[in-house]
């Protein structure tokens, strides 16, 4: 683990661990998991001010992140936008342009992601889940029947978020041989299961030859 405070003078502890701060106020630990969620918790002190910050790693059987890879954030907001592509709109729902070709798939190497704080309106351990719906255009909510031969994606599917976290996911683009060119919309909504609220976007992928 890797982080910073603002004073190089500030103590700092890791899950109760004294860790060594270096003069730019950088400091680093390492940390055992395990198989499961794991806590880790770091605070700063600097007299008789303090802060505090944690997170949860989920981990696999095969030791890998068994959820989407989490990020630290101090946002007192809570919300969901895809990035990537071309983005069309100044505020939210947003519209994102992903071009792909006949025949191809395309992972966006920056692609979704939600934020959680505790000032958001989500219980904790709730379980996000984008729910991909097909539409006529952006910014209408007419559904067309499914298309096989192009589907869009979210790995993983669906999975549990904490507080004060960023997750960032992977969205994957399948374009079949049959497919004509031209523009298909979609919209994405992130369904909460177990909490409440939920967030929109708008998609659009064009297709080439």
């Amino acid at each position: 683990m890797i982080g910073y405070v603002n004073n190089p003078a500030a103590k700092v502890e890791i899950n109760g661990n004294k860790v060594a701060v270096n003069s730019d106020g950088s400091f680093s630990s390492r940390i055992q998991l395990k198989q499961g969620n794991n806590s880790i918790k770091a605070v700063a002190t600097l007299g008789n001010d303090s802060d505090t910050d944690g997170y949860i790693l989920p981990v696999g059987e095969n030791g890998g992140l068994s959820g989407p890879q989490p990020f630290l954030i101090h946002s007192p907001y809570s919300y969901a936008y895809i990035l990537g592509g071309s983005t069309t709109g100044g505020s939210p729902p947003y519209s994102s342009t992903y071009q792909i070709g006949i025949g191809k798939t395309v992972q966006e190497d920056v692609q979704l992601l939600i934020k959680k704080t505790d000032y958001g309106d989500i219980s904790p351990g709730s379980y996000f889940k984008p729910v991909v719906t097909r539409t006529s255009g952006v910014r209408t909510g007419d559904t067309l029947p499914v298309l096989p031969s192009l589907t869009v994606e979210f790995l993983p599917p669906a999975f549990r978020q904490y507080e004060r976290i960023e997750y960032q996911t992977f969205m994957v683009i399948k374009a079949g041989p049959d497919l004509v060119p031209g523009n298909y919309y979609f919209t994405v909504d992130y369904d909460v299961v177990g909490g409440e609220g939920h967030f929109m976007d708008n998609i659009v992928i064009a297709v080439h030859k």
